[in-house]
C-alpha cells in the first residue's frame, strides 16, 4: 500500500532541493561569523599599532580613548558600502556587536531561524506532503512544529518564552531552550537547529528509498 501513496522520486528531490537550501543558511551563518571575528580583530589590531607609533600618549592608546572613535566599515573594506555613511558608529559599540555571543550573532540567528520557517510553512511542507499523498495540513513534524513556536517566541514576544512554547515543544531540545525566561541565540543553540533540519532532510532520502522484502520460499 505504501509504494502506491508515497512519490519516492519526489522523496529523493526534495531531500536534495532541502540539503542546497540549508547550505546557503548555513553559509550565511558561518559567513558572518567569520566576518565579526574579522572585524574584531582589525580593531584590536589598529589599538595594537596605536599603541607602537604613540607609547607615550597613554590617553588616546587608552581603552575609553578609542571606544569613542569613529568607525569606518568602507576604511577598513577599502570600497564602497551602501548605508555605510546613515549612522555614526564608535568602535567600542561596533566591538560589542560583532564579539563571540555578541548582539550580531543573535540577529544572524534571528534572521536564519525566521527564514528557515518560512521557507518550510509557505513553501516546503506541502511539498513534504505531496510526496505523503497527503494535502499540507495533514502533514505535521515535531522539529518543524517546535521550530514555529520558538520562532514566534523570538518575533511576537521580543525573545521572551512563551506558555505555548513552554507547554507544547515536543522535542527534547526546544524543551530545554523552553525552560528559559528568555531566548539567546548562541552558537550551540544555532548547530543544533541546523543539524536537527539536516536529520529531517537526510529522512527525506530514506523516505526515497522503496522497502524491499525478500520472499524466500519454504517447501
Amino acid at each position: 500500500m505504501e509504494a502506491k501513496t508515497k512519490n519516492f522520486k519526489l522523496f529523493h528531490l526534495l531531500s536534495e532541493e532541502l540539503e542546497r537550501y540549508l547550505k546557503d543558511l548555513q553559509g550565511l551563518f558561518v559567513d558572518s561569523l567569520l566576518g565579526y571575528s574579522l572585524i574584531g580583530k582589525a580593531l584590536e589590531q589598529e589599538k595594537d599599532f596605536l599603541k607602537r607609533v604613540m607609547p607615550d600618549d597613554l590617553e588616546i592608546t587608552s581603552e575609553e580613548f578609542q571606544n569613542q572613535v569613529s568607525f569606518s566599515h568602507e576604511q577598513l573594506s577599502g570600497e564602497n558600502i551602501p548605508t555605510a555613511g546613515l549612522f555614526f558608529h564608535k568602535k567600542g559599540e561596533v566591538k560589542e556587536r560583532v564579539k563571540k555571543g555578541g548582539r550580531n550573532e543573535h540577529y544572524i540567528g534571528f534572521v536564519i531561524i525566521v527564514a528557515l520557517y518560512a521557507y518550510w510553512d509557505e513553501y516546503f511542507r506541502e511539498r513534504v506532503a505531496q510526496a505523503y499523498g497527503k494535502k499540507k495540513e495533514e502533514y505535521i513534524h515535531d522539529f518543524w512544529g517546535d521550530l514555529r513556536l520558538f520562532r514566534n517566541a523570538l518575533v511576537h514576544k521580543n525573545k521572551e518564552t512563551t506558555a505555548k512554547f513552554k507547554n507544547d515543544s515536543k522535542t527534547g531540545f526546544f524543551r530545554e531552550i523552553a525552560k528559559k525566561e528568555m531566548i539567546i541565540l548562541t552558537r550551540d543553540i544555532m548547530q543544533r537547529i541546523f543539524l536537527l533540519a539536516y536529520a529531517f532532510k537526510n529522512s527525506l532520502f530514506h523516505e526515497s528509498l522503496p522497502k524491499l522484502s525478500i520472499k524466500i520460499p519454504v517447501k
